[in-house]
């Protein structure tokens, strides 16, 4: 039965690539959430200019104009703040596949070794199996032989 000297190693890169994928998965979510969040900020402030202009065809008084343009200036705040979010967010899901794709790495590193040597041992049982079953073959023919003579 063949032994794989590192398998406590193997099994601590599975591990740690595993904690990996929890986080980048998560970190993927995240952006996600702050994408959607950056387009819903953009869809308000474009409602929010569609009904200003519809309102000024109109006439619209001056303070309710203020209270218009003080609440798109916001949103174009918030939508500064979000980007950033973004950009952040973006940031933080490029590092953790570059780590994912290190821990993938190591993990196949030993992955290759353990087949490697997995094999290497087979062929070594092959060959004394074979070597066994000729010095059988050799002894049952010579006993053969030796009873006839």
């Amino acid at each position: 039965m063949y032994k794989y000297v590192f398998e406590p190693l193997l099994n601590h890169r599975k591990f740690i690539e595993d904690n990996i994928k929890k986080d980048f998965s998560i970190v993927k979510g995240l952006l996600n959430d702050e994408k959607t969040k950056l387009n819903e900020i953009i869809s308000k402030k474009e409602k929010t200019l569609k009904s200003l202009l519809k309102k000024q065809g109109e006439s619209i008084a001056a303070s309710e104009n203020r209270l218009y343009f003080s609440y798109i200036d916001r949103l174009f705040k918030d939508v500064k703040k979000q980007k950033k979010r973004v950009a952040a967010a973006d940031k933080e899901v490029k590092e953790k596949h570059e780590a994912l794709v290190e821990a993938v790495k190591k993990r196949k590193i030993l992955d290759k070794l353990k087949e490697k040597k997995r094999i290497s041992y087979n062929m070594k049982l092959n060959k004394k199996e074979h070597e066994f079953y000729n010095e059988v073959g050799i002894t049952t023919y010579l006993r053969k032989y030796d009873n006839q003579g």
